[in-house]
């Protein structure tokens, strides 16, 4: 994982815990192309393919606004941002995968293998409130629609914010 990046500030109505969120993609998805695995030959990179925006800041902006909708949070910031309101959890996500698949037979998916973990902010090295992983498939692309896949993967993308959203939740309450 290299490429890092940190929330901006989103606020929620009325009282809650400042969360901080620190997102890490894997390093072969941080360029605009679309990425596809096929089987027998490795990573493929479409080109005439890409996404709107670099993968890391939809990422980044997906689960920033999914997190600010949950109740019992009322902020999402920058981890270490100086503020009045200093993040009380932390929340980071790894995206390990997030890709097209093709396999023999004529089987293609969608993927993501992602993990998150909460943690208070003044205990980062200890125990998780809240962890998971999160590995799905969508198996309806055909293999050469590339918006197609490009729904798919995005629909998988919230389906982990969601997740990621009601673990926080459930870790907001334990609080």
């Amino acid at each position: 994982m290299s490429s890092e990046s940190v929330a901006s500030i989103t606020t929620s109505p009325g009282e809650g815990v400042p969360v901080a969120l620190r997102l890490f993609v894997s390093e072969y998805l941080d360029q605009p192309a679309l990425v596809v695995r096929e089987a027998g030959s490795g990573l493929q990179y479409s080109p005439r393919n890409q996404w709107a925006e670099p993968l890391t800041d939809g990422f980044e902006r997906l689960l920033r606004n999914r997190l600010a909708e949950e109740p019992g949070i009322s902020r999402v910031l920058p981890l270490g941002l100086e503020s009045d309101q200093m993040p009380v959890l932390l929340v980071t996500v790894l995206v390990n995968r997030f890709e097209g698949e093709t396999l023999s037979g004529g089987m293609n998916r969608a993927v993501i293998d992602a993990s998150w973990r909460i943690v208070p902010v003044d205990d980062q090295t200890g125990p998780a409130l809240s962890s998971g992983l999160y590995v799905r498939e969508a198996e309806s692309w055909d293999g050469k629609d590339y918006e197609l896949l490009k729904n798919l993967l995005k629909q998988l993308a919230n389906d982990l914010a969601g997740t990621v959203a009601g673990s926080l939740a459930q870790s907001v309450e334990t609080l």
